[in-house]
């Protein structure tokens, strides 16, 4: 049994598909890191070789030119959690707090999209935006006024963006409860506009027939 097993584990171990290369305009590293170490669990991938030799094959060009400059020994020393660590460190830096502020700032509302769905993309976005009180001895959370704004400001329903502006200083729920209850309200108005008249047709009486 324990030969069969280890046959199994070499065997998953040589028919590993592809994992997808990282894409930081997309995801955060982290996310990227959980989810490739799940891909290496479930294919039986536990030796951190060949962690480090997969992963370099499927990250993708850009990042691994980046890891090349983060690590001049990277072939010749480095290992799969330096790998991990110089990414995770290099993508955690400040400095990209800007980037995550203009994805931040260019995330509309798509066609297929809910309002709630809108603001969860938002809310992933914003982790990376930093966006909190300048204040030092505040620092409380930004996110939902930032979302607020993104609300009132890219809304593509200009029903929507009067009724808020309306609004003396509407909070994130606010904003988010009337952007939702008037799309509803404008579905349902469609709706019973569109409706095609009923014709009811009232059955006649046996007695009533001109036979009868």
């Amino acid at each position: 049994m324990l030969m069969e097993s280890m046959t199994q584990l070499f065997s998953n171990a040589n028919h590993v598909p592809a994992f997808e290369h990282f894409d930081p305009a997309k995801e955060e590293f982290g996310s990227y890191h959980k989810r490739l170490e799940h891909h290496f669990s479930s294919h039986g991938i536990i030796h951190e070789v060949d962690k480090k030799s997969r992963m370099l094959s499927w990250v993708g060009s850009a990042t691994f030119s980046l890891l090349e400059k983060l690590l001049p020994k990277l072939h010749s020393e480095g290992t799969y959690e330096d790998l991990i660590k110089a990414l995770s460190d290099f993508y955690g830096k400040a400095i990209h707090y800007i980037h995550a502020r203009v994805e931040f700032n260019r995330c509309c509302l798509k066609p297929s999209q809910t309002y709630r769905e809108w603001v969860a993309e938002l809310r992933a976005i914003a982790k990376r935006c930093r966006f909190v009180c300048p204040n030092s001895s505040c620092q409380c959370s930004l996110v939902d006024e930032n979302i607020r704004d993104a609300i009132i400001i890219r809304s593509p329903h200009r029903d929507i963006q009067a009724a808020l502006l309306q609004k003396k200083a509407p909070t994130f729920e606010q904003a988010l409860s009337i952007a939702e209850v008037m799309v509803i309200t404008s579905r349902t108005i469609n709706v019973i506009e569109n409706e095609e008249p009923v014709l009811q047709v009232n059955k006649l009486d046996p007695k009533d027939s001109p036979n009868g």
